[in-house]
């Protein structure tokens, strides 16, 4: 039995077939992660953003009526009532039937989402914070400042729209989680990987597990791997990717910058993503010594200033975000 968003609501409610509750029962046991799914859509309904189907069997309700007017005409004749009036029953059960069918198609199409406008929840990235945010299926999304994900509130099929950085731990499940974004469409079935979507492109880092990627409006798509990188672009016609070490990939989201043997030009490019400021190099020879050092969490100043000590350089600082590094070549 498929464990849907509406079974969960029955559950919840105590609604639900006998053979309905055993069956989330089950499904409870088997993972952790669908505990913390149940918990997800137990919030959304309680706050009204989700909501069961509504499901009308006609023909079930056909029987009972027909199996009511049977034993009514059945005591209509016992008691000799005039039998002109039994020819009716039939008529009239048909028109309740009619009635109930109508109703049945009514309320199966009020109640579709695709015959609806569809509700959306909107999560944004916080100023200066990394956001964590869990998913009606229990996967969890780290959201980076000003990024920006979109998705249905019944959370049927498992589908985002993703503007800005995020991290994603996906939940494994049947069913596959889409990401889509300006230029992309990621498909997954259970892993980590960071995206970054902005309007001319979109960057995909595999963590662990596997992914499909694929470009809006074309034929291109790529299978990335652990430790593989891909970049969606507007202008590209294919999808270029790349073995890639993604070392410092989630640097936004742990705060840990780690450098093994680094040359000091990516050291700067990094620095200048990470923080937000302007770094200059004083010579083209120095671009190339290399570094070796772990920062965690600490602010711009102290790892510049660190930088400059450990490689023997002199630090300046013209303006409040620019930093000049000069001295001897290594």
């Amino acid at each position: 039995m498929k464990i849907t968003t509406s079974t969960l609501i029955n559950y919840l409610n105590g609604h639900c077939t006998p053979d309905a509750k055993e069956a989330v029962d089950q499904w409870l046991e088997e993972h952790d992660k669908n505990a913390r799914k149940l918990e997800a859509v137990q919030r959304l309904y309680e706050a009204g953003k989700v909501r069961p189907s509504l499901t009308i069997n006609a023909d079930q309700a056909w029987q009972n009526i027909e199996a009511r007017l049977n034993n009514s005409s059945q005591s209509k004749k016992e008691q000799r009532v005039i039998p002109i009036y039994q020819k009716y029953w039939r008529g009239i059960a048909a028109a309740i039937a009619l009635l109930l069918v109508a109703a049945a198609v009514f309320f199966s199409d009020s109640f579709n989402p695709s015959n609806q406008p569809v509700a959306y929840e909107e999560i944004v990235g916080q100023k200066g914070q990394v956001r964590l945010f869990t998913l009606p299926d229990a996967s969890q999304v780290w959201l980076a400042e000003g990024a920006i994900l979109r998705y249905s509130m019944s959370f049927e099929p498992r589908s985002v729209e993703l503007s800005g950085k995020a991290f994603f731990e996906v939940v494994p499940d049947d069913s596959r989680f889409t990401i889509h974004t300006g230029q992309s469409k990621i498909e997954v079935l259970g892993t980590s990987f960071s995206v970054e979507s902005d309007i001319q492109k979109t960057r995909i880092a595999v963590h662990e597990g596997k992914v499909r990627v694929s470009k809006n409006n074309s034929n291109a798509d790529v299978i990335l791997e652990k430790n593989q990188v891909a970049v969606v672009s507007e202008k590209a016609k294919d999808i270029i990717s790349r073995t890639a070490n993604l070392e410092n990939d989630l640097s936004w989201k742990t705060g840990i910058l780690t450098f093994q043997n680094t040359p000091l030009a990516d050291v700067v490019a990094k620095l200048q993503s990470h923080y937000g400021v302007s770094v200059v190099i004083g010579s083209s020879n120095q671009g190339s010594c290399r570094l070796t050092a772990r920062f965690d969490n600490e602010p711009v100043d102290a790892v510049m200033k660190s930088i400059a000590k450990i490689m023997g350089l002199t630090l300046e600082k013209p303006t409040g975000k620019s930093y000049k590094i000069s001295g001897k070549s290594c």
